[in-house]
């Protein structure tokens, strides 16, 4: 944990979001998360991202918070880093005016990406997830 009263209260994992920006708004960051998750064949990449999506919101729950911010995912193939990818910027201490992105969708559009460049050898992925846990104030 970074900061927050305590004693921490979480809360349900259905009023975490993850979030690119909304309209400026104060939050406070209660804890740095991370997920990962492994797969050997490129078709089952998209559905461990979303159980690793998922991992990220449960513990940002378990620390209280309401949002996910500045989630970063990185893509490792044969131990070799692919890619990364950001979501979202934050300027000072207030998100951006931009809407929320559903990320579910944009990683299975580049899934697809993926899976129609694939060769035939078979090999590991792991695609590791960070964010902020934030307290959105209302």
């Amino acid at each position: 944990m970074l900061k927050g009263e305590a004693p921490i209260q979480p809360l349900p994992i259905e009023q975490v979001q993850l979030i690119l920006t909304t309209e400026k708004q104060d939050y406070q960051v209660v804890a740095l998360i991370t997920a990962s998750v492994s797969a050997t064949e490129p078709e089952y990449i998209a559905v461990a991202e979303g159980k690793a999506l998922q991992e990220l919101k449960h513990q940002a729950a378990q620390a209280g918070a309401n949002g996910v911010i500045d989630v970063v995912r990185e893509v490792l193939v044969g131990g070799a880093l692919a890619s990364t990818t950001s979501f979202g910027y934050i300027d000072d201490h207030s998100i951006g005016n931009r809407n929320i992105l559903d990320i579910e969708d944009h990683l299975q559009r580049e899934h697809n990406v993926v899976s129609s460049s694939q060769t035939s050898v078979s090999r590991s992925y792991t695609v590791y997830f960070r964010g902020k846990a934030v307290r959105l104030e209302k």
